[in-house]
């Protein structure tokens, strides 16, 4: 009767422990492709596929592509797919009077656009905030690196301004940094292209648009 008990307890506990795993959300380095994304409730995800490719023969002696892409949020920007590597359309208006817009950035590098292009405030504003962490050159470097932000102009189809965060020479913490666009047009579109300086670090972490 003992050994019923014992086994009857057993099982109740496996059991147990299924249902709290299966409980547990998705982290969000596990999540890989657009729908993932937009299902644990980002707004936009960008990935570079050149820098995929190159990530995916050797980083750390892995070569698992699934266990080295981090967590992407409400959108996914990913060359792959041809998504992020070209201007938005201008149809694909993001409305900030509702929420601010965030994306995930995906080990960006040379440079990728948002997904979606966004109207400033009434006073012609516009702020890009984000919080990334650069990823350290597989050649062992270790070079000064810097985010890069500019605002494209969907109507004169040009980059209007650039704007950078500050330099840093790590690779472990996240850096929260912002910049804001002023004297923009209330009734202009534009949108934003990310990219990294110096070009032999990428970057990965969150980003936010807001008025």
């Amino acid at each position: 009767m003992k050994r019923i008990v014992t086994l009857v307890l057993a099982l109740a506990m496996t059991s147990a422990i299924a249902i709290n795993a299966s409980a547990v959300e998705t982290p969000a380095d596990k999540i890989n492709n657009y729908e993932d994304a937009i299902s644990a409730g980002y707004d936009d995800y960008m990935e570079e596929v050149e820098t995929r490719k190159t990530i995916e023969t050797s980083v750390e002696g892995s070569n698992n592509y699934e266990d080295l892409i981090p967590a992407g949020y409400d959108d996914y920007m990913e060359e792959i797919v041809t998504r992020g590597d070209n201007v938005p359309s201008a149809n694909k208006v993001y409305d900030l009077s509702e929420d601010d817009y965030k994306g995930r950035l995906n080990y960006i590098r040379t440079g990728i656009y948002t997904n979606y292009c966004f109207y400033p405030s009434s006073s012609g504003r516009l702020t890009f905030r984000w919080e990334v962490r650069g990823v350290k050159p597989l050649d062992g470097s270790t070079p000064n690196w810097k985010v890069l932000v500019g605002i494209y102009d969907m109507s004169g189809k040009y980059i209007l301004q650039t704007k950078s965060g500050d330099f840093h020479n790590d690779f472990g913490p996240y850096h929260e940094e912002s910049v804001t666009f002023s004297g923009l047009d209330p009734d202009t579109k534009y949108c934003f292209f990310i990219s990294v300086y110096d070009g032999a670090c990428q970057i990965l972490g969150d980003c936010w648009v807001s008025q």
